[in-house]
């Protein structure tokens, strides 16, 4: 009809996939545990969004392996210790076919930037923080040898272990309340990214390389920790939208 208007719905994309963007960062986080139980129509109807579109953006993070669906029920996706070998296993190749070329090619001020990116400490939000940055620091250490492909196949890695990470340091703050054996330290880890810089920086490669080798190393001990973490024992509700 001429001159009628759009008409566009309160419940838009936008509001929809801002509710889809939270439960996923929640997930990545690990504010929301393996188990979780979310109940979808409740928590459309406390944001104001349309339960079928809620819905069909959740597809997303089913596919990437977060959730589980049961009808009007998602459930926060168990971890898997063979997903998490896969992923390292992927990380080695990719950091050992690019390092060398990314040491060479790095400036003295992008390492001055990241030298000034590395935390002090890791923070209340391990994610926010010493997460953040430790992502921060690996791709750009990489991406003046990285194609786009290259920085995607990063990302994805960073994201697929991000859970696990924020879930070891959880489990490890945990151990270290209880006076348990701790494992390769979060602190040591920040030192060593500063001692990393000091490498590329002295192009001193088999330096670089083996410090590399025994920091992946290391992240995946810690994200391996996440397996020891009791949920039950940290968990405040078990279902949300109840």
């Amino acid at each position: 009809m001429a001159g009628s208007a759009v008409v566009y719905a309160i419940d838009g994309p936008t509001t929809v996939e801002r509710v889809c963007a939270e439960i996923r960062g929640d997930v990545h986080a690990g504010r929301l545990l393996p188990g979780q139980v979310l109940r979808l129509r409740d928590i459309a109807d406390s944001r104001r969004v349309r339960l079928s579109s809620f819905s069909q953006l959740l597809v997303g993070l089913e596919r990437d392996g977060l959730l589980l669906r049961r009808g009007d029920v998602a459930i926060v996706a168990p971890l898997d210790a063979d997903e998490l070998t896969s992923v390292f296993k992927l990380r080695r190749m990719v950091e050992s076919s690019l390092l060398s070329r990314a040491c060479e090619l790095i400036s003295d001020r992008e390492l001055d930037r990241l030298d000034a990116v590395i935390p002090a400490s890791v923070g209340r939000d391990s994610d926010a923080t010493f997460g953040a940055a430790m992502r921060e620091l690996n791709l750009s250490l990489l991406r003046p040898a990285a194609s786009n492909m290259d920085q995607r196949v990063i990302r994805h890695i960073h994201q697929a272990t991000r859970r696990y990470h924020c879930l070891g340091i959880e489990s490890l703050r945990l151990t270290e309340r209880a006076g348990g054996p701790q494992g390769p330290g979060l602190l040591n880890h920040l030192d060593r990214c500063h001692q990393l810089v000091g490498l590329i920086r002295a192009h001193n490669l088999p330096a670089v390389r083996s410090l590399v080798r025994t920091m992946v190393d290391d992240s995946e001990v810690l994200a391996r920790r996440s397996f020891d973490l009791d949920h039950d024992q940290i968990l405040p509700t078990r279902v949300i939208g109840a």
